[in-house]
């Protein structure tokens, strides 16, 4: 066992006088090494908004603040950036946000449906007084996501949008 425990601690040893000429290179690449791991760690976690969900939740659990109105500011905000892009694409996903909050909306105000048409279908002049605007404005939606040819310029775009808006702010989501 003794015999054992020495050639245990003579290759130690070896080893230590092997690589202590190298000891401050070792140092220096292994923290730079960590260091880059550790930026990248703090890099994904902010663009993939972890920080933000969680604060969110907590939020939501403490009944803090309005977590579904928050979320839809924020995409409300989303679709004015990608109006200010103003191509194309951008025109197309900011309208689908916008029918999708708008979707979001009617479930959280109570009306009940398999999808946005059916919730629709239950308001009128009184409870919406865009309605006919809001209905055109989906029809318009639904073409975008089933023609791929369907072209729209940055008026129309503007156009829908604006009548998305008009509903939100009857919803009292936006001022």
């Amino acid at each position: 066992m003794e015999n054992i425990i020495n050639q245990i601690l003579n290759i130690r040893n070896l080893i230590i006088d092997l690589f202590s000429p190298y000891f401050g290179w070792i140092k220096f690449a292994s923290l730079t090494i960590s260091g880059l791991l550790l930026w990248g760690i703090i890099y994904c976690v902010k663009k993939l908004g972890f920080v933000n969900m969680k604060i969110e939740q907590y939020m939501d659990v403490l009944k803090v603040g309005d977590l579904e109105k928050h979320r839809s500011l924020v995409a409300w905000r989303q679709i004015q950036k990608k109006m200010r892009l103003g191509d194309e694409a951008s025109l197309k996903s900011a309208i689908t946000d916008a029918d999708r909050i708008l979707d979001e909306l009617l479930k959280i105000s109570g009306y009940i449906g398999n999808d946005t048409d059916e919730r629709l279908a239950q308001l009128d002049s009184a409870k919406l007084s865009n309605i006919s605007d809001v209905w055109s404005a989906h029809k318009i939606k639904q073409r975008i996501l089933k023609e791929k040819d369907f072209h729209i310029n940055k008026q129309e775009a503007e156009l829908l949008i604006n009548i998305y808006k008009k509903s939100f702010q009857e919803f009292e989501l936006i001022d």
